[in-house]
């Protein structure tokens, strides 16, 4: 049945060949040629033509042409002759011109004679003379002679081996059928044939993209998928596609067996760029400058391997590019590749299709080269090519450069391989760090600052230890605080001891030390005004020296502790343009995830999710180092907790366990709110209690960093732990006073009210005042819930529904299962639905703000809100970033639930 597929859409073809018959029949001489690619089904029109010639008793003649017999003197003709002619071959080998052509012609005249030739493209030359004056003589002959072409002879006018060039005009009944591939109905045709039942649209688009509609190509695909127990479904067509490929180079090679050597120098030269140069360049880089261009192109465009593309030819795959190119020896195809993409350049090609010619191409030498891979290698960074991005820049390294120059490319390289091969990333920054001579200082700098980032805390300290000690001193101060700042994040156990290291300056005047020595300042809670200052002065703009990241990042969370949370964000977007701009992708995930964590202290935890999400698309969770592993995977689980996607927090805390440091304790802090929110106090205590001990181990003991001691001051509170409950509370608010930064103290307030007895009340309303310039703060609300829980336990009742009232508005913006299910049971203790409030945060906004917000919180777009109110389209999108900018927040989720809590729609 299969076999049917290659008489598919040729009713028209068979309707010509039948009326040829019946004119053999009248005694009209025809003469038919058949063209077209190899596989559209020349051969099976032929075999169904001679069998219905038989049958009415018409004598047929066959003959094969080949180029293993093109060289054959008389080799087609030997096949046609023999059942006529006795003893053809010694007949041929004779001295006669055309030998046993008068005999063909007598033995004619008494019973009408079909003659095929098949591949008449291959005839030799004895035998194309031989059928040319034939062709001269048919007139008034009983003779249909019939010739198929496999696509690799070009355009008959041009060809001296044609078999119809010398049809005397009017005399003979001349056809000539050029066959075409497969429509998309053919195509489904064929599916329902091989398969008998119809194939998915899918499935049939695919079938006929990876065969182009070649009927003998279709037919192979599809057999070999049905055989492998397949069905024509949508699911089936990544195997389809597979298959598809697979026998698209096996139809390559049966082809390209047939081109001649011109043929296939340029068929070469458009498999290495003819979807981007011009024929006649492609011609020129053939090495073929005399051919015959358009005779070539038709020979080219007839075999079925190639496609138009405007004035150009391109291969049809990369299959038929690799099949193609795989006779050439390495070095031979790489210097084809090398002189086309100089000849790309020169023709000014895009970069990008040059850079995919020099990926194959030698070593050329020049500097263009160099340039234009880095260009392509950004670009292809800009359009999520990661694998494309790094091949270019190891391609670069095979130019011919100087240390130097050698030395930034492979730094460059390090930055994005360690997305996609952390290990190769990891050898090239060791050797970059351990390469001699000054100029390499400020290189040696960035690969510690690069693992730092990355999290391998062990190694920069051991090597930012050694250069410390080292003779040069253009780097020492850098690496003094890169020193620092891995001491303060490196496990305790197992690495070995480095010699003694000079502290930093208590007021550095260096950038790097500036930003390491602000971190220390603010993890010990020691001198918050002096903190402010040094994480300042380390976030100093100086162009001038090396992009050092972990510096400037430690700088911009000790002003998370200093609650200077607006300058950070503003400090964090820019260190996020310059490692974006500098491709530093561990540096990009590490910025995005200090955002993130600054988005859940602002209660912008859609904005801190995106955040996770964009840190895992620049370096995905397993280039983490098991360090710093559990810094993101932390955070997140923290947003499940609030968000109550209990379930999927279960999963995170299920990972295995990181090592010890200080980002661990920040896992621990997770699964400790995660077991709360569980129903576990007892598992909460204990974890709260290792988080603790892991940060105290790091000597951070500012309780702005993860207030874990007021939390777990609760838990054991609520086990009836009390003097525990207390020690902890005394604890976290004699270093939150020492520190002074409103929002620890506000959090260390709380918790002291909860166990301040008659006092509870005003400890309680301590801490709202404390955070009152807090207010898009998660923290606040906490405080206003804290409040009315103490006025309806022990004050004033009736003081509680307006708390209650603000901390509703606020609860939509940070969606907090936890504050939610704290508002509802408060809401029922006071006997009072909160009403919809009119909140501070809310009245901030200009009359205008207020209608454009809450037109796009009814789901209006901003071109129906600019018509509604007849402004102009920018006016609504200023309007609409002031309204973000005012409440705090980040997109139209948080706007629409924020708006509707307000207004009470």
């Amino acid at each position: 049945m299969s076999d049917e597929v290659l008489r598919l859409e040729r009713e028209a073809e068979r309707n010509v060949l039948t009326a040829v018959l019946g004119a053999l029949d009248r005694g009209i001489p025809s003469m038919v040629t058949i063209s077209g690619a190899p596989g559209l089904g020349q051969l099976e029109l032929l075999r169904w033509l001679a069998r219905l010639a038989a049958g009415q008793g018409v004598r047929v003649l066959w003959a094969r042409a080949s180029p293993a017999e093109h060289a054959l003197r008389y080799g087609v003709v030997a096949q046609l002759l023999a059942p006529l002619v006795p003893r053809a071959r010694e007949v041929l080998a004779g001295t006669e011109q055309l030998p046993g052509l008068a005999e063909l012609l007598r033995k004619a005249r008494t019973r009408p004679t079909m003659m095929i030739v098949e591949d008449a493209q291959w005839l030799d030359p004895a035998s194309s003379v031989w059928l040319q004056a034939l062709m001269r003589r048919l007139p008034g002959t009983r003779i249909a002679m019939l010739a198929s072409t496999g696509g690799t002879c070009g355009d008959s006018a041009g060809n001296e081996y044609s078999v119809t060039n010398l049809v005397p005009d009017g005399q003979v009944n001349a056809v000539e059928l050029m066959l075409s591939p497969l429509s998309a109905r053919g195509v489904a045709d064929a599916v329902e044939l091989v398969f008998g039942v119809p194939g998915e649209p899918e499935f049939c688009a695919a079938a006929l993209a990876a065969t182009g509609g070649n009927p003998w190509l279709l037919r192979e695909v599809l057999g070999e998928f049905r055989d492998r127990g397949g069905q024509p479904v949508t699911a089936g067509v990544p195997r389809l596609r597979a298959i598809g490929e697979a026998a698209l180079g096996e139809y390559t090679t049966r082809v390209v067996d047939g081109l001649s050597e011109e043929a296939m120098s340029v068929l070469r030269a458009i498999a290495v760029c003819g979807d981007v140069l011009d024929f006649p360049l492609v011609c020129r880089l053939a090495g073929e400058p005399h051919l015959h261009e358009s005779r070539i192109r038709s020979i080219i465009a007839s075999s079925g391997l190639t496609v138009n593309s405007g004035e150009r030819l391109r291969v049809r795959a990369p299959a038929v590019a690799a099949r193609v190119l795989e006779s050439m020896p390495g070095p031979e195809r790489a210097e084809l590749h090398a002189r086309a993409a100089e000849l790309a350049y020169r023709a000014d090609v895009r970069d990008d299709d040059v850079a995919r010619i020099l990926l194959c191409a030698g070593p050329i030498g020049t500097q263009w080269v160099v340039h234009l891979l880095r260009r392509s290698f950004a670009a292809a960074l800009r359009n999520g090519e990661d694998g494309l991005a790094v091949a270019y820049l190891n391609r670069a390294l095979d130019e011919p450069l100087d240390p130097l120059s050698r030395a930034k490319l492979s730094f460059e390289l390090a930055s994005v391989q360690v997305a996609r091969v952390p290990v190769a990333s990891d050898r090239r920054l060791t050797e970059l760090a351990s390469t001699p001579g000054p100029e390499f200082a400020g290189l040696r700098v960035r690969a510690v600052d690069a693992k730092l980032s990355r999290g391998d805390s062990h190694w920069a300290r051991r090597v930012a230890a050694e250069a410390v000690l080292a003779e040069h001193e253009s780097e020492k101060d850098a690496m003094l605080a890169l020193y620092w700042l891995s001491e303060q994040t490196r496990q305790d156990d197992g690495e070995p001891m480095v010699p003694e290291m000079p502290s930093l300056p208590d007021h550095p005047l260096d950038t790097a030390q500036a930003g390491a020595r602000a971190w220390q300042l603010a993890a010990s809670a020691n001198d918050l005004q002096a903190t402010r200052v040094l994480a300042r002065r380390a976030l100093r703009r100086e162009d001038s020296r090396p992009l050092l990241v972990m510096p400037r990042l430690s700088a911009c969370r000790a002003l998370f502790l200093t609650d200077d949370l607006e300058e950070a964000e503003v400090q964090l977007n820019a260190l996020l343009a310059d490692v974006q701009r500098e491709h530093l992708r561990a540096g990009t995930a590490r910025v995005l995830v200090a955002r993130a964590e600054l988005g859940m202290r602002t209660g912008r935890n859609d904005a801190a999710e995106r955040d996770l999400a964009a840190a895992e698309r620049a370096l995905p969770l397993s280039g983490w180092h098991p360090n710093l592993a559990s810094y993101p995977t932390s955070l997140q689980l923290c947003i499940d907790v609030q968000y109550g996607r209990l379930d999927r927090a279960r999963k995170l805390a299920a990972r295995e366990s990181p090592a010890e440091g200080a980002f661990s304790a920040y896992f621990m802090f997770a699964r400790a709110l995660l077991a709360l929110a569980e129903g576990r106090p007892v598992d909460a205590l204990d974890m709260f209690r290792e988080c603790g001990r892991r940060l105290l181990r790091q000597n951070i003991v500012n309780p702005g960093l993860l207030p874990w001691r007021s939390v777990a001051a609760g838990a054991a509170a609520a086990l009836g732990h009390i003097k525990e409950a207390q020690r902890l509370s005394l604890e976290e608010w004699t270093l939150a006073e020492k520190w002074g930064a409103p929002s620890a103290l506000g959090w260390a307030e709380m918790g002291f009210s909860r166990l301040s007895g008659e006092h509870r009340v005003v400890r309680a309303r301590e801490a709202l005042r404390v955070l009152r310039g807090y207010r898009l703060s998660p923290v606040y609300t906490l405080a206003l819930l804290e409040v009315a829980a103490a006025e309806l336990e022990d004050g004033d009742p009736a003081a509680a529904p307006p708390l209650l009232a603000e901390a509703a508005a606020l609860a939509t913006i940070h969606r907090s299962h936890w504050l939610s299910a704290r508002l509802r049971e408060l809401s029922e203790r006071a006997g009072t639905k909160p009403a919809a409030p009119v909140s501070p945060i809310w009245t901030s906004l200009s009359e205008p703000e207020r209608k454009v917000a809450v037109m796009v919180a009814r789901g209006r777009v901003n071109g129906e809100i600019a018509e509604t109110l007849s402004v102009t389209k920018r006016t609504v999108e200023r309007r609409l970033s002031c309204v973000y900018r005012k409440l705090g927040i980040s997109g139209r989720e948080e706007l629409g639930a924020l708006v509707r809590s307000m207004e009470g729609f």
